[in-house]
């Protein structure tokens, strides 16, 4: 598994970090079963207008079009019953609505990219 991390500047944001090292979590960990432990994970952070985004692409097999509608739905999950349960992105998901983001994702045969948008202007005050 070859891991390549680019990390831009980082400002500070107002959130639950054990959340949000769930979410890290569960993105690297579906990307390892994506690329089934020997493909690549690039983890990118950058500025986005008023989000402070971080992507996780892997060059995994991608997710097939008929079933991209049902990713962060409970319990729906393509792992065997050993690998998953169906909540990882669900749990996701909740974690950055919570914090007043959003995910979203790309794939396509050979590469799939999740990124987490968590708004860097929020104040302590407007949080959760």
């Amino acid at each position: 598994m070859e891991m390549i991390t680019e990390f831009q500047e980082n400002p500070t944001i107002i959130g639950y970090g054990d959340q949000l090292n769930q979410v890290w979590i569960n993105l690297i960990n579906n990307a390892l079963h994506a690329v089934q432990f020997e493909g690549k994970l690039i983890i990118r952070s950058f500025i986005k207008d008023e989000y402070l985004a971080v992507s996780f692409t892997d060059n995994g097999h991608g997710i097939p079009k008929n079933i991209q509608d049902k990713v962060f739905k409970p319990f729906f999950t393509t792992k065997t019953a050993e690998d998953g349960s169906g909540l990882g992105l669900d749990i996701c998901k909740k974690i950055v609505e919570a914090h007043k983001g959003k995910i979203k994702f790309t794939s396509v045969e050979g590469e799939t990219c999740f990124t987490v948008y968590l708004n860097r202007f929020l104040e302590k005050e407007e949080s959760f």
